[in-house]
């Protein structure tokens, strides 16, 4: 206990601050006006408010402030009412205790709180679940903003519902129900765990979507290809190679040159990269080796396509470079190029069930679990034919490719 200055003093603000430290203990000086309050001082010179009181027999006290940070108006004030809470039995210090503690419950339980907690435990821990970064792009731009003080507890089903609605009406039906998509594993994973007792999420939230059917004309396809030529590397010779290759904007991101072989001219996706959860293997035909070729290649460095800060991370923000490569007179988005190769493999005649192959789908339960070849000589000739049909839609408009490795 500190040392008690016996004789009570009218504590003043000029006064506490003129008090100076004792360097072997701290002592009390305790306030004329109001019993059982005083200023604390340590040897290092800080100074504390306290309120002592009795309660039960026993002897306790509760901080109040520093001096420097309210007046001594002011913290004789908290005092007085600290004191009219041992009258009517109430332990202040249990009290403040009991606060910091439902406190520290509701951050626990918060929604931003559990969201990163999901992020960490259930997305990161999984190394095969390669969606972690949209997940997490998802909550902190639609539903953190909106739920991320709040106890995950009280979130309703109706609030649910004007979430949806919110992003359907400012960013499309289709955003609405990625979100959707993201908040149920969030909160059937919070289930799972304990932290809450139901989900507010039931069949029938989703919203309608119209399946988007914009393909590139030809004239397109060559307006896209010149403008992935003036951007270069990365992004032109990425955009380039989902042209080429008809694979998805995330597998082509995170192409590693381990899992090209040049000389069977076969680029294979691991199981954890894929959408059917099975290898994937994405025959190349000239035109991709080509571009392949003029790519850096440094031996620390794995990945195609990394940052400019990280070798292991793929590049990202393609809306922006999407729109350096060209402005279409019709909105267009870069799936649409997936859609556009899918469109010209059926123009070729190409089967069906090869068109969905070489985009790495296999949607019939029986093709799934039964079906295991991988076609790769069909898909071969696929991806030959459009390279082929490639070639012819751009004519004398595609560039000559050259050994020159961007720098």
């Amino acid at each position: 206990m500190p040392r008690r200055n016996r004789e009570p003093q009218s504590l003043t603000d000029p006064f506490i601050m003129v008090l100076k430290p004792d360097l072997d203990k701290a002592y009390e000086v305790f306030d004329a006006r109001v019993g059982g309050f005083s200023v604390q001082v340590y040897p290092s010179g800080k100074k504390t408010y306290f309120v002592n009181y009795n309660l039960g027999g026993k002897r306790k006290r509760i901080r109040i402030g520093e001096p420097k940070l309210m007046k001594i108006s002011e913290a004789r004030t908290l005092a007085m009412q600290e004191k009219e809470k041992v009258k009517s039995g109430i332990d202040p210090k249990l009290e403040r205790e009991q606060e910091v503690k439902a406190q520290t419950r509701r951050h626990e339980i918060s929604f931003a709180n559990i969201a990163d907690i999901f992020i960490q435990r259930y997305c990161i821990e999984d190394k095969n679940l390669k969606s972690t970064s949209e997940y997490k792009r998802q909550l902190d731009k639609y539903v953190i903003p909106q739920w991320g003080h709040r106890n995950i507890e009280d979130i309703k089903r109706l609030e649910v519902t004007a979430l949806l609605d919110d992003i359907s009406d400012n960013h499309g039906p289709y955003q609405a129900n990625r979100v959707l998509a993201t908040i149920r594993k969030l909160f059937n994973w919070a289930c799972m765990r304990g932290t809450i007792a139901f989900v507010p999420i039931v069949a029938g939230m989703a919203r309608t979507e119209t399946p988007r059917e914009r393909v590139l004309t030809d004239e397109e396809i060559v307006k896209f290809w010149d403008g992935c030529e003036k951007i270069k590397y990365p992004f032109g010779k990425l955009f380039q190679l989902l042209l080429i290759t008809g694979q998805r904007r995330s597998e082509v991101a995170n192409m590693k040159w381990s899992q090209i072989n040049m000389t069977d001219k076969v680029w294979t996706l691991p199981p954890h990269s894929t959408k059917m959860k099975r290898a994937h293997l994405v025959p190349l035909n000239k035109m991709a080796i080509d571009i392949l070729e003029m790519l850096p290649k440094y031996a620390n460095r794995d990945l195609l396509f990394p940052t400019a800060w990280d070798n292991n991370r793929p590049v990202s923000n393609f809306e922006q470079a999407k729109k350096r490569v060209c402005e279409l007179e019709k909105h267009w988005q870069l799936n649409d190029v997936r859609r556009t190769v899918r469109t010209n493999l059926s123009v070729l005649k190409i089967q069906p069930h090869i068109s969905e192959r070489v985009q790495g789908r296999v949607d019939n339960a029986v093709q799934r679990h039964y079906d295991i070849h991988d076609y790769v000589d069909e898909k071969r000739d696929a991806l030959e034919k459009w390279s082929d049909r490639l070639t012819s839609i751009l004519g004398k408009n595609i560039v000559v490719l050259d050994n020159k490795r961007p720098q």
